[in-house]
């Protein structure tokens, strides 16, 4: 029992019971198992009274009475009910159930599924097999005797198990040498093909078993017949690095470039395995190592990629093609970089493989070892003379990718190299390897020495690669870097030299970028170097303005007020806003404050001719009204349409705005365009509050008419009914 199980899990709740006993069969080749199913014999019974000991006790029936084990036994259902037990294993053993019960019934193959009682259980171990069974088990187990005595009683030596193998298979395949001299010299079919369509000497090929191939070689057997999956005994031996046996069958004239469902031949097959003796056997035989698979794999190449070293060499000496690509343009040259084998590469570098062959992706050797991060590998190429600067259909040569992948001990590999250009721009984007290094951040490692290697932007630089060039959007590295706010890579680029104030096609500056990105760290390192703070992207903005009107206005706004020549009141080219227009218009009061401290001129009008207090008294804003008022606004600038701050405020309902305003001693008699002030505009909005506000102001003018129409404050709120507006003005004549 022991020998077969495998796995055992049991399962236990209240209200179910699986127990499972997982077994497996005897040892088949690769294409049996593929040909393997299962059958089935259910057993009604009460899941309640299944035990574990149960299920062993009927495993252990079927081996005794068999000599084969089920492939699983199982019971399954809900307790106290009655359900099924369900006996998982081979054909065969169905087929002796039924002769039990209904010996009429020889062989099952046709049958998937029978059911029996449990009173039927006993029967299981009273099983008794038909003479052909008996000899299948006797060619199994090696007992000569006993398979001589079942053959003069009349057994056929061609019977069949359910593997459709044949007592002559059975002994082969277990090295039983007397039981196969005795089965041949009754006449068995030594080209009989079983149900995964081996034969004798392909079993006995694949187990190992010389001395049985040299008698059925002998006995005349075919040694070319191919299994379902296209094998050959030759082909069987040579995957297994089985030399003695190939030797054999080569001797004996086997097909030595047959090619199974694969492509592969038995070259191939032994090349992969890395079995140098086989190889060397066929390729003297004068095995075809030319041939490609059904992936164009050659021997080389499948030597190459597993890393034998000792079999690439002999096939290199009998004269395998190099250069040749697999489907996807793979070489073996490639296929050991890719793998990181640096003793193939060597050889092959020696023997004069083409170093710069690409394949389908453009990909070269030193391409796939940057790639797969393999430096030793890559050492070699470099040594050898690859060329470094071919890009792949991506557009990316080595260094990109290994700028890309923050390896530097990769890009110092590649930096060796001669001839190298490190300015190449990848197709699509136009970035070079330092674009790629700055986009990672790779930078601070040179003073990092616990790595024991430099940063790749400063090994880059050292190399000579241009700092300024531009990608097809006009990003430098020194842009990259502030993107992905890169402080350290800012710094070694600056110090570098590289050009602070390049811009990109949207006109962005570093600067810019790192206050769009909100990068203050960033911003100060570019700050302190100098940049112009002044250069207006395609928008029209400068960083200042950008800041302003950011979330973090705060926080950028005073970093770029720490810098030398700033002019706070360009303005944009569109609406004519200033960076304080900017921070009003996003009420940051603080922002405000800083700009107004710093010196912005609160009097600029954009092109609307809207002052900061315009704009912040149609915005509401009493804290900013009260910030410019202490700056000394002008109260009573006019917009293109005569508003002022007041007539906003007014217009806009906005009694605590107005209350500064009037505080602060606005004019609030002036007209606006239609002829309008602010008590006009309040009266006819039916605006009490906001009236009364106006009202409390010194010198106010209560009888000013309109241009158009000749009507004052008062005739409007007549003309609204509004009683309180009389009283009002009343009590403010008095």
């Amino acid at each position: 029992m022991q020998d077969y199980c495998k796995m055992l899990e049991v399962f236990e709740t209240s209200t179910s019971v699986d127990v499972y006993i997982s077994t497996v069969p005897d040892e088949v080749t690769e294409d049996q198992k593929k040909a393997f199913s299962e059958m089935v014999v259910k057993i009604d019974k009460p899941a309640s009274q299944c035990t574990l000991h149960d299920v062993r006790k009927l495993n252990e029936a079927i081996i005794a009475n068999s000599g084969l084990c089920p492939h699983s036994v199982y019971i399954s259902g809900v307790a106290n009910k009655c359900v099924e037990v369900v006996v998982r294993f081979p054909p065969s053993v169905v087929g002796w159930v039924l002769a039990a019960l209904t010996p009429h019934f020889m062989t099952t193959h046709h049958l998937s599924e029978v059911t029996l009682d449990g009173s039927q259980l006993s029967l299981l171990q009273d099983l008794r097999y038909d003479l052909n069974d008996k000899l299948i088990i006797a060619g199994r187990a090696g007992q000569v005797m006993r398979a001589a005595s079942l053959l003069n009683s009349g057994a056929d030596i061609q019977t069949e198990d359910w593997l459709s193998q044949t007592p002559l298979d059975w002994a082969s395949r277990y090295s039983h040498l007397q039981v196969v001299r005795l089965l041949v010299s009754r006449g068995a079919q030594l080209n009989h093909q079983d149900l995964a369509g081996c034969s004798a000497v392909m079993l006995a090929a694949w187990h190992g078993h010389t001395n049985v191939v040299v008698e059925l070689v002998k006995a005349g057997a075919n040694l070319d017949l191919q299994s379902n999956y296209g094998s050959s005994a030759l082909m069987m031996a040579a995957r297994g690095g089985l030399t003695d046996i190939v030797v054999e069958l080569v001797k004996a004239g086997a097909n030595l470039d047959l090619q199974n469902n694969d492509g592969d031949s038995a070259v191939m097959l032994a090349a992969r395995g890395g079995h140098t003796g086989v190889v060397v056997e066929l390729v003297e035989a004068k095995a075809n190592y030319y041939l490609q698979n059904n992936d164009g794999d050659s021997a080389l190449t499948l030597a190459a990629r597993c890393g034998h070293t000792d079999t690439v060499v002999k096939l290199v000496k009998a004269g395998a093609k190099l250069d040749l690509q697999r489907n996807d343009g793979d070489s073996a040259l490639m296929m050991a970089a890719e793998n990181g084998h640096t003793g193939v590469v060597v050889e092959l570098v020696k023997a004069g493989a083409n170093l710069d062959l690409q394949n389908k992706d453009g990909d070269t050797a030193v391409i796939m070892a940057v790639k797969s991060h393999e430096p030793a590998t890559l050492r070699e190429l470099v040594r050898a003379g690859s060329d470094l600067n071919l890009q792949n259909s991506e557009g990316l040569t080595p260094l990109m990718i290994a700028a890309r992948s923050g390896r530097t001990d990769i890009t110092n590999i590649l930096l060796e190299g001669k001839h190298i250009n490190l300015d190449i721009q990848e197709k699509g984007t136009g970035r070079s390897a330092l674009h790629f290094s700055a986009e990672r951040g790779d930078a601070a490692l040179t003073r990092a020495a616990w790595r024991g290697h430099a940063d790749i932007v400063v090994e880059l630089v050292k190399a000579g690669a241009n700092l300024d060039l531009q990608r097809n959007d006009g990003d430098s590295a020194l842009l990259e870097a502030v993107k992905n706010g890169h402080t350290n890579v800012v710094v070694e680029l600056v110090k570098a030299g590289a050009k602070l104030d390049l811009q990109n096609k949207d006109g962005d500056t570093a600067v810019i970028i790192a206050v769009k990105r909100c990068k203050p760290v960033t911003l100060r390192e570019l700050v302190r170097a100098g940049s112009d703070l002044n250069l207006q992207n395609q928008e029209g903005l400068t960083p200042l303005m950008i800041a302003a009107r950011s979330r973090n206005s705060h926080i950028m706004t005073n970093i770029l007020l720490e810098g030398e020549h700033i002019n706070l009141d360009i303005r944009e080219k569109r609406t004519g806003w200033s960076a304080l227009h900017f921070s009003v218009e996003r009420g940051d009061a603080a922002t405000t404050e800083a700009l107004l401290k710093a010196g912005a001129n609160p009097h600029l009008k954009d092109k609307d001719g809207d002052s900061a207090l315009t704009l912040a008294a149609r915005c509401g804003d009493a804290d900013i009204i009260v910030e410019l008022v202490k700056a000394g606004a002008n109260l009573d600038l006019q917009n293109k349409n005569g508003d002022t701050a007041v007539i906003m405020a007014v217009k806009r309902h906005e009694p605590a705005t107005l209350r500064e305003l009037v505080r602060a001693g606005s004019d609030l008699n002036l007209q606006n365009q239609e002829g309008l002030t602010p008590l006009m505009i309040a009266a006819r909005s039916w605006k009490t509050d906001i009236t009364n506000i106006l009202l409390e102001g010194e010198h106010i003018n209560l009888d000013i008419q309109e241009k158009r129409t000749g009507w004052s404050a008062l005739h409007f709120s007549a003309e609204r009914g509004d009683c309180s507006y009389h009283r009002s003005t009343a009590q403010g004549r008095s």
